[in-house]
């Protein structure tokens, strides 16, 4: 990607969220390819991080607004794909365990910690993704 491409998005683009330029943020390419590329901002000022595709012609630029870093996007990148087998392993482990019980599981494993939530809080959570309705094709 062209450093003048670059440095005329930075200089043309504001942070979402405290709107102070981004002529100084700290950019991690996350792809590149000859005609675009993705990139990983974050703020300089706030640390508000998001993610950008340029284009060769610079025409087309979109953010989206992440609070993953770049080291976590990267990671993402770099995985394999999701296979039919990884979405039949899921549904079969969901029909023999609680879903909720199993990312919290997860989560304790990532972090190390045993989650501080109470069973109070587990059944509050559960009934508000329940009362949330899809919508309706």
């Amino acid at each position: 990607m062209n450093q003048k491409i670059l440095s005329r998005f930075l200089s043309n683009t504001h942070c979402y969220q405290c709107g102070l330029p981004l002529e100084d943020a700290e950019v991690t390419f996350l792809f590149r390819a000859s005609v675009a590329s993705i990139i990983h901002v974050r703020c300089e000022h706030c640390g508000a991080e998001t993610l950008a595709t340029l284009s060769v012609s610079g025409h087309q630029v979109t953010d989206i607004q992440t609070d993953l870093t770049s080291s976590e996007l990267k990671r993402f990148f770099a995985s394999e794909p999701i296979s039919v087998d990884d979405v039949l392993d899921i549904y079969e482990l969901i029909q023999k365990k609680d879903l909720w019980q199993l990312l919290k599981q997860k989560r304790e494993k990532f972090s190390g910690k045993k989650s501080k939530s109470s069973a109070g809080e587990d059944t509050f959570l559960r009934s508000s993704l329940k009362e949330e309705k899809l919508p309706s094709r």
